[in-house]
């Protein structure tokens, strides 16, 4: 048997032709046996679009340098529809932002059309959840942040310089649009490019 997390694969095409055998086996089990024990399933109710779920994901981490810094990105996720917050491990460990934001190792493996990390420094533990984004783009003031390695887009600068910035562009662009319509990867493009 062998498991893996969600997200991780991106599932074949469906195939009537592939055939599979089912074998029953009994499994005598006794109370001993188990060396768990369930005492409670707790769900959290999630607001919104759930993070497996949504085409953009506006990602921070660390070098937002507060809890406040969320409300920015927040304001930056609005700009697209299907969007959702994310975050790196050490934000969610300093209870900026709760555990079901989590990007990464010990968090989730994200696969949205558009990740916009920002602050997010790039360690292996984060990129191993987002890497197989079609878009990222990462802002963040240092130059040398191992995200820029593998950011399809960098800017390099300070967030709370840049996201206003982004976020009047992003509302540019969509402007005399469908308010049904996604911002299209033309539209990330064009506004991208401009910095």
């Amino acid at each position: 048997m062998a498991t893996t997390r969600p997200g991780v694969m991106v599932p074949l095409a469906r195939d009537s032709k592939r055939q599979g055998e089912i074998k029953q086996v009994t499994v005598n089990l006794k109370e001993e046996d188990f060396r768990l024990k369930v005492k409670d399933i707790v769900r959290e109710v999630s607001k919104g679009v759930k993070l497996d779920d949504a085409e953009v994901i506006v990602a921070g981490g660390f070098g937002l340098g507060t809890a406040e810094g969320f409300e920015l990105l927040k304001q930056l996720a609005d700009c697209f529809q299907h969007s959702a917050i994310g975050a790196s491990r050490k934000v969610v460990d300093l209870g900026w932002i709760p555990y079901n934001h989590q990007v990464g190792q010990t968090g989730k493996t994200v696969r949205p059309k558009l990740y916009i990390a920002c602050g997010i420094s790039g360690a292996i533990q984060h990129r191993v959840g987002m890497s197989k984004s079609a878009t990222i783009i990462a802002v963040n003031k240092d130059p040398d942040a191992p995200i820029f390695g593998f950011a399809d887009h960098g800017i390099v600068g300070d967030v709370y310089q840049i996201l206003p910035e982004l976020i009047k562009q992003f509302k540019q662009a969509q402007d005399g649009k469908d308010s049904t319509q996604n911002l299209d990867s033309s539209g990330v493009k064009a506004v991208v490019g401009a910095h």
